[in-house]
């Protein structure tokens, strides 16, 4: 069980020199802690070299958390041990926005931005639609998380089926556009993967294991067996809500299910322990996360807040959640001259699966 480290930056500033040995004393012994817990195993030159990282990061949570007017806490995670830039390659995922391939009635935007009457408080996990959180490992494949999980939430909204959708399908068998070929640990989005499984049809994760947890990015692509595929969910559409619009969200995780979206500012998920988080629109947005918003509540000293499935198994973040501001502040996306809303922008796109079937 790792133990929280609690020295303040005054302590620092007051007494550097018993600042410093007692901040490698106890760093050590939460280093050692660490690699117990997420069993990692380094050489002694690694060992080093992640130990100088640990420390490091240490200090940012420190930092962070001894300010008093945070809304989130900072704490060690199993990304405890990386820089910011490794945490970003390694474990978030590109968000591919080209959609030309897509036909125009799956990408005809829909208008939900009247406001029905809605609840304070909405968690689809109590209403036993949403699935257990997963671990995508090291292999880019947040999109194909995010799609299977809404296909598993609608289908049993529907009552079609409870049963955990394969995402390994998506992973090796939807065509990756940055490279024509099969191999989603590059990444991808949801609209390749809802077409793909409009011609296909989706397997169980029983009958197609995720393999790829393990996967790196940059050696080839795990292949599609097609031996092993046996469609068990068809759909027939998909839909997105008009982009940005606050109401449209709100109204549809109250009354219709929850909805998969894309986020920026995933590095400030690195070392999330707890609370309702906030990014900020210092820079354009850049998209690298795509995650499930299974509800929306209050918190009584933080505010408003989205609740948001993640991928990176349940011992991450508040149990594989996390809660993000649902202020409705409005940013630009990088590269591009478009209008990004909610906080990381996670408003600019949310999509769902229309039409779910059972496949005999």
């Amino acid at each position: 069980m790792l133990f929280y480290m609690d020295i303040s930056i005054s302590q620092h500033t007051q007494h550097p020199a018993w600042y410093h040995s007692n901040f490698l004393r106890v760093a050590q012994m939460q280093f050692q802690d660490f690699k117990k817990t997420y069993r990692k195993f380094y050489g002694k030159f690694e060992n080093y070299k992640r130990f100088k990282l640990f420390q490091s990061n240490l200090v940012k949570i420190n930092y962070h958390n001894s300010n008093p007017n945070r809304t989130w806490t900072m704490g060690v995670n199993q990304f405890s041990d990386l820089t910011d830039e490794e945490f970003e390659q390694t474990y978030t995922c590109n968000i591919d926005t080209f959609d030309s391939t897509i036909g125009e009635q799956s990408r005809k935007r829909i208008s939900e931005s009247f406001l029905e009457k809605i609840p304070n408080r909405v968690d689809w996990r109590q209403s036993g639609v949403v699935t257990k959180v997963k671990d995508q490992g090291t292999c880019g494949s947040c999109w194909a998380f995010r799609a299977t999980e809404q296909l598993e939430s609608y289908a049993a909204l529907a009552n079609v089926s409870k049963a955990e959708l394969s995402v390994q399908e998506l992973v090796s068998c939807v065509p990756n556009i940055r490279n024509i070929s099969s191999g989603g640990c590059r990444g991808g989005n949801d609209w390749l993967a809802y077409n793909y499984v409009k011609l296909f049809g989706i397997s169980t994760s029983e009958q197609y294991p995720y393999t790829s947890s393990l996967v790196n990015p940059d050696r080839d692509m795990v292949i599609c067996n097609h031996n092993i595929k046996k469609p068990a969910i068809g759909i027939q559409d998909f839909g997105e809500l008009e982009s940005n619009d606050l109401n449209a969200v709100l109204n549809h995780i109250a009354n219709v299910g929850p909805l998969g979206v894309q986020m920026g500012g995933a590095k400030f998920l690195h070392n999330y322990k707890s609370g309702v988080l906030k990014c900020n629109f210092d820079e354009p947005i850049k998209f690298s996360h795509a995650v499930q918003i299974v509800g929306y509540g209050t918190d009584s000293k933080y505010g408003d807040y989205w609740l948001i499935r993640n991928s990176w198994g349940k011992n991450w973040g508040e149990e594989g959640y996390f809660r993000l501001s649902r202020e409705n502040i409005c940013g630009q996306k990088l590269f591009s001259n478009e209008t990004v809303c909610g906080m990381c922008g996670i408003l600019y796109r949310a999509t769902y699966p229309i039409g779910l079937y059972k496949i005999p």
